[in-house]
């Protein structure tokens, strides 16, 4: 009776510490996935005209490491477009990435192109060699999305409304809504933030 009673308890505090080493790993990836992503610290709009009606047809958005983050590779980043309208999954254009300004042809349907502010490593400016990469909180880059090409119109009107979600390959989604004023007249960019 002692030799099962003291098996049971082996048994019983082996399993214990089991579910522990699995709690606490499950715990950590909850933690990386909840707390790692990206901020966007700020973001504009390019204001353009087509006969009296004004629209916004370009976003960047300036974005940043969430604190806890890890590398976060740009070139596999998503990002998920939607308006009333319009809907769009844009992937990285890599070739068009890693300068400091938008080079080269882009297919803005379905890519967006990423930009370096800074970069203390190297690892924003790839000039379109290999995907751009943060992995430094002081890493800052832009975003940009051409929403005439993916609404297939002018862009956004005034007064209207769209949501822009980052989805990284690790950590989680930042979501942003995009409020377009209700005027846009005597503007060129407009501060969306």
């Amino acid at each position: 009776m002692v030799l099962v009673a003291a098996i049971a308890a082996g048994v019983f505090i082996n399993t214990a510490s089991m579910l522990q080493q699995r709690a606490e790993m499950t715990g950590k990836q909850a933690t990386e996935q909840t707390s790692a992503g990206l901020n966007i610290v700020a973001a504009y709009g390019n204001v353009t005209q087509s006969g009296t009606s004004r629209y916004v047809d370009f976003i960047n958005l300036t974005v940043k490491f969430r604190p806890g983050s890890q590398d976060i590779d740009l070139g596999n980043l998503t990002v998920e477009y939607l308006d009333e309208n319009a809907y769009g999954i844009l992937t990285c254009d890599v070739s068009a990435s890693g300068r400091q300004s938008i080079s080269g042809t882009v297919d803005w349907g379905s890519k967006f192109v990423v930009t370096w502010i800074k970069d203390d490593d190297g690892s924003l400016q790839t000039n379109g060699n290999s995907n751009p990469v943060m992995n430094s909180k002081e890493d800052t880059a832009k975003i940009y999305i051409k929403i005439s090409s993916i609404r297939g119109d002018n862009g956004l009107g005034e007064g209207k409304t769209a949501s822009i979600r980052l989805i990284p390959t690790v950590g989680a989604k930042t979501e942003y809504s995009v409020v377009v004023p209700e005027s846009l007249f005597g503007k060129n960019k407009i501060d969306l933030g």
